[in-house]
This record gives structure tokens, sequence and C-alpha cells, in this order.
């Protein structure tokens, strides 16, 4: 806990001197210059999330792959 607190001083004494010697500014001209994200680049970015997600209560490639693998060994076991 005695770690934490120091820490916290450390960090509240560093950015006070940042606001006192205004060193800040640069990040907020630089927050202004960034441009918002466009809307298609929003869609293509949920389309490309959404095929490589899959779906609720469905099995992924390599589960399926697993589960046929058991199938096949359990039939093996039955038929010896």
């Amino acid at each position: 806990m005695k770690e934490i607190f120091e820490i916290s001083v450390i960090l509240l004494n560093y950015i006070r001197e940042l606001v006192k010697n205004e060193r800040y500014k640069f990040l907020f001209d630089l927050i202004n210059k960034i441009e918002p994200v466009d809307s298609s680049a929003i869609k293509a970015a949920q389309t490309e999330l959404d095929r490589k997600m899959k779906p609720k209560d469905c099995l992924g490639v390599l589960e399926e792959i697993c589960k046929n693998c058991l199938y096949l060994w359990l039939s093996y076991k039955e038929i010896r």
C-alpha cells in the first residue's frame, strides 16, 4: 500500500510539473488533429470482426475437428 501511495505522489508531482511548464499543450494539439473515422471504415471493421467471430453456441473449426476425431475413436473402440 505504501508503494502505491509513493507512486501516486510521484505521478502527481510529475503532472503538476507538466502543467506548470505548459508541456501538456502539445497533447491537446495532437488530439485536435485526429480526424474521426469514417462510417465506411467502421462498417468494414465490423464486417471483418463478424467474419472472424464464430456464432454463439457454434463450434469453431478446431473444436469441430476434435469432436469428429472423438467420434471416430469411440466408434473404433466399439468395433474392437
